[in-house]
This record gives C-alpha cells, structure tokens and sequence, in this order.
C-alpha cells in the first residue's frame, strides 16, 4: 500500500546550516532549529524566496528505552519514584 503523501504541517526550510524562519510580514530571519514546521506550499514559497532546501519531517514513535533517556535528559522525574 502506497503511503499517503500530507502536505500539511510537516515541512521546514534549511538555509546552508539555518533554518528559516517566516517573520510577520515579509521577514525572514535564520535559527539553529526549525521554529516550527509549515505546510508545504508555504515552505516551497519560502525556499524560493530564500534560495533554501525543503525538509519533510515524519512522525516517528519513540521507543520506551529512549523515551526514558530523553525524560532524563529534560530533568523529568519518574513520579513513581519522587
């Protein structure tokens, strides 16, 4: 079964080792990480205007191993254990 192609809310557009950033108006300003992510029309528009490559982003699911070191990493107790 062919996966369903969404074009909604996965996209970010990298500029060299930045990523952009659609200010109000007609801004654009550069960050270390995606701000948020944008629906694809949006980030096409946005790469052509910034001259930057479009990345799609896919939800992936953590595993209960790494869920836990990321819990770790964040500063987040176990309850069971406070």
């Amino acid at each position: 079964m062919e996966e369903e192609i969404k074009v909604n809310g996965n996209f970010a557009v990298k500029v060299g080792n930045m990523w952009a950033k659609q200010e109000y108006g007609d801004s654009v300003s550069l960050t270390d990480q995606p701000d948020k992510l944008m629906g694809f029309k949006k980030a096409y528009e946005l790469s052509k205007k910034v001259g930057g490559r479009i990345s799609m982003f896919k939800p992936q699911e953590i595993g209960e191993s790494e869920l836990n070191n990321l819990a770790l990493a964040a500063g987040i107790g176990n309850k069971e254990e406070e």
